[in-house]
């Protein structure tokens, strides 16, 4: 199941919103004794003699949450099958201490989905109370976008009087805002930013200073809200984020930065219904011959990837980027599955947070001149 809009909600819908989450309140937070468990291979675990499915995700960090993370990636490749039983055999040696966890089950399918260390996270319920009173107090914000999957809600939500102007022109303008994110394991709440003009609709969310709640006492919520009513975009966070909106209008995109756009659309979007898109929004073919019309080798093009200009700009590479993405039924295409979208979402925020882009790195001195 995966939701994703990108429309303006006025305040009085968001209950009616919220509601469209709350398959994620279909869970089970279950604290148990490690004795109590018995492991029967990565995928199953016995609770009391009762066999319960058990997610990758789960395993990993259930093996986390008894301190062998080590061991786990070696019984989740089960290469040799005598290996494989030993480390079984290891992990259920460690469940004999007396150790109390905390299981995240999905009470529809009757699936864990995560292991806890310990500790009660928010209930979705709790959640919509905190959104709920949010919006009590600043009724002026507006919800710009939102996705659900059976793991996650998220809203993005800005402050229309905020504009931020990176380029001081009023040709790119951007509103800023929080985005709300529930998870079945923690709350996380980030500075969120969009870009105005044109049907593009450019999303950033800065999880540098990112709020994370994972315990559902009454006083971390209270910490939370207070935190949210109190939200306001320093001085120091707009010019951070005005730098890097500049940075990427300024710098060239390299030809392995191009590649990594284009590889991740690719893997993320089918492109049946619309096949010339996807080589429309990065123009690698054209680079590509380009390159070769000169003597240089696709090969050779390879090897110097990170060094070899395309004559694109990143701020526009990324703008053909999010235009996809934000827009997939204008493009005529569709995500491959629940999780392409938020896989997308990471990868433009890791691409527009990173600390160099490839034409801004430096060669290193030759130490041995």
């Amino acid at each position: 199941m995966y939701q994703f809009n990108s429309s303006t909600t006025s305040v009085k819908n968001v209950t009616e919103l919220l509601e469209k989450g709350k398959s994620l309140n279909s869970i089970l937070r279950k604290d148990i004794s490690t004795k109590s468990i018995r492991l029967v291979n990565p995928n199953t675990l016995e609770i009391d003699g009762v066999s319960c499915e058990m997610t990758n995700d789960a395993f990993m960090s259930f093996c986390k949450a008894l301190g062998i993370t080590k061991q786990s990636n070696l019984v989740l490749q089960n290469t040799f099958e005598s290996e494989f039983s030993n480390l079984i055999n290891t992990i259920n040696d460690s469940l004999k201490t007396d150790k109390i966890i905390t299981l995240i089950i999905n009470t529809d399918s009757f699936k864990i989905l995560d292991v806890l260390n310990g500790g009660s996270p928010m209930s979705y319920n709790s959640f919509t109370n905190l959104v709920n009173d949010f919006f009590d107090k600043n009724p002026t914000f507006q919800v710009k976008s939102y996705d659900i999957t059976n793991e996650l809600f998220r809203l993005n939500i800005i402050n229309p009087n905020l504009d931020i102007n990176p380029f001081d022109s009023g040709n790119d303008i951007f509103n800023g805002g929080l985005s709300l994110e529930y998870y079945h394991n923690r709350v996380q709440i980030c500075n969120f930013y969009e870009r105005l003009i044109c049907s593009n609709g450019m999303r950033v969310i800065d999880k540098e200073n990112q709020i994370v709640l994972k315990n559902s006492t009454s006083n971390d919520y209270g910490i939370v809200l207070d935190k949210m009513r109190k939200f306001k975009l320093s001085t120091d966070s707009i010019s951070k984020f005005n730098s890097t909106i500049r940075r990427l209008k300024n710098t060239e995109a390299s030809y392995d930065e191009l590649s990594l756009i284009h590889s991740n659309l690719g893997a993320n979007i089918n492109f049946e219904a619309n096949p010339r898109l996807l080589d429309d929004a990065t123009n690698l073919k054209y680079i590509i011959e380009k390159y070769e019309n000169s003597g240089i080798t696709y090969e050779k093009l390879l090897s110097n990837s990170k060094k070899a200009h395309t004559n694109v700009n990143l701020y526009d590479a990324i703008n053909n980027f999010t235009d996809i993405v934000s827009h997939p039924n204008e493009a005529k295409v569709k995500f491959e599955n629940e999780k392409s979208k938020l896989k997308l979402d990471m990868f433009l925020n890791n691409m527009i947070n990173k600390k160099e882009f490839d034409f801004e790195m430096k060669e290193l001195p030759n130490v041995f001149a």
